[in-house]
């Protein structure tokens, strides 16, 4: 018994390194577009690998989301990412700028960027001197995981009152389910921060909602009085008591 949980702990710790070896120091991006403002930002990506280079390579694409948070993506040219890829060595970093190009807008633009990691093991790479992209794709790689990071570009010299244009509806689906659909009809996205059902907090952040954009989200009980939502958006932040439909 005491072998199989040693056995157990050591697989736990070798998965948590592979999970912890590709990371990014940024959860998300905010770009100003305001006038006079380069719209330029940076973030950096680790490769935490005691022995292994890797190769990331760096894409943008347009953002939104169906009313059940599936990611819908997109070409897009708006968002240029510099370099679009490079090598980083075991327990090395390296940095990629990220700027906005798009025309002018108002409200706000969301996308992603995505960031894959792809392995080249020593017992493959023939030549080490050769760190060209055909090198890399050509039969030689290992494909591991993606990053996708949001970008939100604003024009910050725009106030928004964002967090004030939310609506909640709770509903009792076709299968039984309780959900409230919440919709947000304001020129920025909002986050549902935390949920309180009869006066008591249930859970913390649900994520977001995009502007102009509604989302659903599942209630863990059936039998509910009351639901608020505390909707965040910048330094704004409310609570919004969910109707019954």
């Amino acid at each position: 018994m005491k072998k199989f949980s040693y056995l157990l702990m050591m697989l736990s710790v070798l998965i948590a390194q592979q999970c912890c070896a590709f990371g990014v120091d940024k959860l998300k991006l905010d770009l100003d577009a305001s006038k006079g403002f380069k719209k330029v930002e940076q973030i950096t990506i680790f490769n935490d690998t005691s022995d292994e280079e890797i190769f990331v390579t760096a894409k943008s694409f347009s953002w939104a989301m169906d009313v059940k948070n599936a990611l819908l993506l997109g070409p897009t040219s708006d968002i240029e990412i510099f370099p679009s890829m490079q090598k980083i060595p075991a327990r090395g970093t390296a940095t990629f700028k990220v700027r906005y190009s798009g025309a002018e807008l108002k409200g706000e633009k969301t996308y992603r960027l995505r960031f894959d990691q792809i392995s080249v093991p020593k017992a493959l790479s023939t030549d080490p001197s050769d760190t060209s992209l055909k090198s890399v794709v050509e039969g030689k790689s290992v494909v591991g995981m993606a990053i996708t990071v949001p970008v939100y570009v604003v024009d910050f010299s725009q106030k928004s009152d964002a967090a004030e244009k939310v609506s909640a509806m709770m509903k009792s689906e076709a299968s039984g389910e309780l959900t409230v659909h919440v919709d947000n009809v304001g020129d920025r996205h909002v986050e549902i921060a935390a949920v309180r059902i009869d006066g008591v907090t249930q859970k913390s952040s649900l994520g977001v909602v995009l502007a102009k954009s509604t989302r659903i989200f599942p209630l863990s009980t059936a039998k509910v009085k009351k639901v608020e939502l505390n909707v965040t958006c910048g330094d704004s932040s409310q609570w919004v008591v969910v109707s019954k439909g």
